[in-house]
């Protein structure tokens, strides 16, 4: 098969994991295509023999290996930047411990992972992983003719592997591929991995992350404030001053208050601000003469101000959710891009946090 990369992206290694009835001998095959695409492998190798019901010990091998590899590679990884990070290949129990150990250490990062008779359940949060900047893209094989992985749920206590139903999660950052044909390993196949790899493995990472100011120190929110500022003139234009914008000093009040407010898309190459989002809590006499039209963002003042973790119910004020012109130029606009969705997940499971610790608060356990 002739070799076109569709980018000037180049991944630094692929990794994979071989399924539990399995010697891994697809790897060989794995590895003799991605030896034509002149990439780095390393295969491990947990061994034939072991227990599925009880796969911990070897999610503790796969981490120290892994941390090995990134260690001796002479190909530049570095986790901190989706462009430098291994992808990794896994094959049925392969999938589940990969699953496992992103759960566990949020320092194992990837930029793909391609999934092949997956036994994860379909109901699996990848978004969990994204937004903390563990995985870029997920590609996942499907076939209701995998008769095999039925019975998976021994494993997971799942009865609805990612292998069957693909799964319930559906994102950008999420490609499956319908194989109805195929059985559990009828993936082994050197051309079908060159066609599946030059379809996905070149595409350029994203290379973006979303940071919330309770993480960051008061400092660096403003100096990314100022970037949100630039955001917002762009936006506006000539009606930017006339919008009545909520200044400098009164985003150091209100962060004073509860950092929290403020979170940012991040661009990781130069660690710019490309879009955010602010989400606010107010007592009730501003929440009504907001909700009435009588003020503005820019009227609310420090002590109108509510900290998250205060008190049993909240009045929430999404304030802002913006993205730059030059982003929105590049991945084609907000709704249905990869930032788009990234910022709007962040949204979401900020909204989600507030409202499990005020449920907390309250005494209300979530099941």
């Amino acid at each position: 098969m002739e070799i076109k990369k569709k980018s000037s992206y180049h991944p630094r290694v692929v990794m994979s994991i071989h399924g539990m009835w399995s010697n891994g001998g697809w790897q060989k095959i794995c590895s003799d295509a991605l030896n034509d695409m002149s990439l780095n492998y390393q295969e491990f190798d947990y061994k034939f023999k072991i227990h599925p019901w009880n796969t911990d010990h070897v999610v503790e091998k796969f981490r120290k290996w892994y941390f090995e590899i990134v260690k001796k590679s002479t190909n530049n990884i570095d986790l901190s930047l989706p462009f430098y990070r291994p992808s990794i290949v896994a094959h049925s129990l392969g999938t589940w411990i990969i699953a496992k150990a992103l759960l566990k250490y949020d320092d194992i990062k990837f930029d793909k992972i391609f999934i092949h008779g997956g036994i994860i359940p379909s109901d699996f949060d990848w978004f969990k992983l994204i937004l903390k900047d563990q995985v870029g893209q997920v590609i996942t094989e499907t076939s209701k003719k995998d008769w095999l992985i039925r019975f998976s749920w021994l494993v997971t206590k799942s009865g609805s592997p990612c292998g069957r139903f693909g799964f319930k999660q559906k994102s950008t950052f999420s490609k499956e591929i319908d194989v109805t044909d195929f059985s559990h390993s009828d993936f082994n196949d050197k051309n079908r991995f060159e066609k599946q790899f030059l379809l996905h493995l070149f595409d350029e990472p994203v290379q973006l992350k979303v940071v919330h100011g309770g993480d960051l120190d008061m400092r660096t929110i403003l100096k990314y404030f100022k970037d949100t500022e630039l955001i917002d003139k762009e936006a506006y234009g000539n009606d930017y001053n006339n919008s009545k914008p909520v200044t400098l000093d009164m985003a150091k009040q209100w962060a004073l208050m509860e950092k929290n407010i403020w979170s940012f898309m991040i661009e990781t190459f130069n660690e710019t601000v490309v879009g955010y989002f602010n989400v606010m809590a107010v007592d009730d006499a501003t929440m009504d003469k907001f909700v009435l039209g009588q003020i503005s963002e820019a009227d609310i003042l420090a002590n109108n101000i509510k900290r998250f973790e205060q008190g049993t119910h909240l009045n929430i004020i999404i304030m802002a959710v913006s993205l730059d012109t030059q982003t929105q130029e590049r991945w084609g606009g907000v709704i249905g891009s990869k930032p788009g969705e990234l910022i709007t997940a962040a949204l979401s499971d900020k909204l989600v946090n507030i409202t499990n610790q005020l449920n907390r608060q309250k005494g209300i356990r979530r099941n």
